[in-house]
């Protein structure tokens, strides 16, 4: 038999802490969007998913009140700009939103991979290889 949150609920309350519950309930939520994510199209999908780890920190937030967050996420989702693309397709990542909500609290660094490989949004393994002088990875990493 499906049972609702609320009915859960109350039968967790004798198992476990009141504290869990609500992380239990955000993990339940955190599931949801995820699927709502990886059932859109590979362009919304990570302007979705930038908005919903926002509200995802906002959640946390609240949960962890006074304490300091650290978030480690992709150098795509934690850069305050957007580029004239992501503009004008409306695409805010997830660090753009915090930075416009608490820009005097928000401290982001990026990090690069100089060498090795990764995957692309389409999921083809990329080689990455510091080409010339000039290249971006050769450059960061000096």
């Amino acid at each position: 038999m499906f049972r609702t949150f609320t009915e859960k609920r109350s039968e967790w309350k004798e198992q476990i802490s009141e504290e869990i519950i609500p992380l239990i309930h955000r993990g339940m939520v955190n599931r949801k969007q995820w699927l709502l994510v990886n059932l859109k199209g590979r362009l919304w999908s990570g302007s979705l998913r930038d908005q919903f780890m926002f509200e995802n920190i906002e959640w946390l937030r609240n949960y962890y009140k006074g304490e300091k967050l650290i978030v480690w996420a992709h150098n795509y989702h934690i850069r305050k700009n957007r580029s004239l693309l992501l503009e004008l397709l409306r695409i805010k990542t997830v660090d753009h939103l915090l930075a416009k909500k608490y820009a005097d609290r928000v401290f982001s660094v990026g990090f690069y991979a100089g060498s090795g490989t990764c995957l692309t949004p389409y999921k083809d393994l990329h080689e990455i290889t510091m080409i010339n002088q000039y290249h971006l990875e050769l450059l960061l990493k000096e």
